[in-house]
């Protein structure tokens, strides 16, 4: 997507992690400290590695120049399995969860400022952003979804893989929200939103928790071992480590406000125990549901981290 970036050139290292992004890893090393990964599980032929030095589960891209572009083209947003059934249907969900981060901001006294929202999608988070007064951008690789946010919404909007972007902006606040977990290397990205943090701005950043209690009851069948879509798998303790790691203070955490559709947690559900007899017995009752009907999601097996640049 290099023509979809204005600027583009080839991205260079972070300041603080020129090891991590100058030395080529292999295929077992870890993202996070380069220890030596062994695999842990095989999910629909990729493996899965737990590092032998931090812990960190991670599985390898098996085309990393063109895995965005094959993974989260427009099928991902609509009947991929792995993805969503339909993403804009959600549109009222995504607000949601937007009030409620706006909401934890006001509680911590962050005034708006300048933002930027990282794998914006359709822009429903930097929508309700730019209504609560703040000056609001987006990056988004899949183009369809960039030009519904830049159209509906009004906000600029790079359609743009976030290694490729490019920018002098200073901003007060970076979001990633069910992001850090799908890029090929999370330390460089979050290096890259540091960067262009003011001094006192802030990193907001949504994923699932792999030491939750839902994750460990489900085990090796959790939803969200789904790689090559999901590529990381972190705990609170190893995100938080992460952003300290890069120049970031933790100021809170918690878990979001999230609902789901009935036909989504359908689909995940299928995907993730490839159609087992147990959980198709669970799932036979919801088939008579609205696949539209949406409910409280109340596994807490996601978290938020908020954190300040010193």
């Amino acid at each position: 997507m290099k023509e979809n970036c204005p600027g583009f050139q080839p991205p260079g290292p972070p300041f603080r992690y020129r090891i991590f992004i100058a030395s080529p890893m292999s295929d077992a090393s870890c993202p996070l400290c380069a220890s030596s990964g062994s695999e842990w599980k095989i999910v629909r032929g990729h493996p899965i590695l737990e590092c032998g030095g931090c812990g960190h589960r991670f599985a390898r891209s098996p085309d990393p120049e063109a895995h965005t572009d094959r993974i989260y083209g427009d099928g991902y947003f609509a009947g991929d399995p792995g993805g969503y059934v339909d993403y804009l249907s959600e549109e009222s969900a995504q607000r949601h969860s937007a009030l409620h981060y706006l909401q934890v901001l006001k509680r911590h006294r962050i005034p708006a400022g300048a933002m930027l929202d990282i794998g914006c999608a359709a822009g429903f988070h930097c929508d309700e952003f730019r209504k609560a007064g703040w000056s609001v951008s987006g990056i988004e690789p899949n183009g369809g979804m960039a030009r519904i946010a830049a159209e509906r919404h009004g906000v600029k909007i790079v359609a743009c893989e976030l290694s490729r972007w490019q920018s002098a902006d200073s901003l007060d606040m970076v979001t990633m929200l069910q992001v850090i977990s799908h890029l090929q290397d999370p330390r460089r990205a979050i290096g890259q939103a540091v960067a262009r943090l003011a001094r006192g701005g802030h990193l907001l950043v949504e994923t699932w928790d792999r030491s939750s209690l839902a994750a460990r009851f489900s085990g090796r069948n959790w939803h969200e071992y789904n790689p090559p879509s999901v590529l990381h798998w972190f705990t609170r303790k190893s995100l938080a480590g992460l952003l300290e790691e890069t120049g970031l203070t933790v100021v809170a955490g918690g878990l979001p406000a999230k609902s789901i559709a009935i036909g989504r947690g359908v689909s995940m559900m299928r995907h993730s125990t490839n159609g087992s007899a147990l959980p198709a017995a669970v799932l036979w009752p919801m088939k008579w549901l609205p696949k539209r009907l949406r409910v409280p999601y109340l596994l807490g097996d996601a978290f938020w981290i908020l954190a300040r640049k010193s």
